[in-house]
């Protein structure tokens, strides 16, 4: 570029060039089922700008969070990882009552589920995660200021939860008063793919990323 001599390598994701980005943040949903990607997200993300920020969100509906909702963003290290990790990639049941989810506990004679992706987790810098609220509130991980410095966020979904329009819209206003290009990247085109890329991604000049995560 005419950067003074500084040359900017493209940013790639799985083959497909992200225009114009320098930084880039990824969130990921870690629903059980879309677990096994996350090594491969991981692993590319690291090729392109290791270290970069990730964060784990249990889901990928995009709903108004209700305002006593814990929506903190943690670092993925400690007791609180291991018993997020335990419960959610585990067995608990995604009925339980807010109430209930705060008697969970680590418990290290367990075994841990998806042991070496956990280990993976832990070691790698600047990985977080939301402690598993329910599915449909994934904003607070694409707004979180964890992800504010990065011009672009790539968010690795199955977009099967719900979204809503209004809702949708306070994101996009945050993300554009950003600056900041959202591109996804989906597992299977779910029931919310086309709204989510109809009023977010295209809007705010991103892309579907179409390869094949492998």
């Amino acid at each position: 570029g005419g950067m003074g001599g500084v040359t900017f390598k493209p940013i790639m994701m799985f083959g497909m060039e992200l225009k114009d980005a320098r930084k880039i943040a990824v969130v990921m949903d870690v629903s059980r089922s879309m677990t096994r990607y996350l090594p491969i997200v991981a692993k590319e993300l690291d090729k392109v700008a290791f270290g970069s920020p990730l964060v784990l969100y249990f889901g990928c509906g995009l709903q108004k969070p209700p305002r006593d909702m814990d929506d903190k963003v943690r670092k993925a290290q400690g007791d609180e990882f291991a018993r997020f990790w335990q419960h959610w990639q585990g067995k608990a049941s995604l009925r339980m009552t807010a109430e209930e989810r705060k008697k969970l506990v680590y418990d290290p004679n367990t075994p841990m589920p998806l042991e070496a992706i956990y280990a993976q987790m832990v070691k790698r810098p600047n990985t977080y995660f939301i402690d598993f609220n329910g599915i449909t509130y994934t904003s607070p991980a694409l707004m979180c200021k964890e992800v504010m410095e990065a011009d672009t966020i790539y968010w690795f979904a199955d977009f099967q939860d719900r979204v809503d329009e209004a809702h949708m819209e306070e994101v996009f206003k945050k993300l554009k008063s950003r600056k900041q290009k959202l591109y996804i990247h989906a597992s299977i085109r779910g029931r919310s793919f086309e709204q989510v890329r109809d009023k977010l991604v295209l809007p705010l000049g991103g892309e579907v990323i179409e390869t094949k995560a492998e």
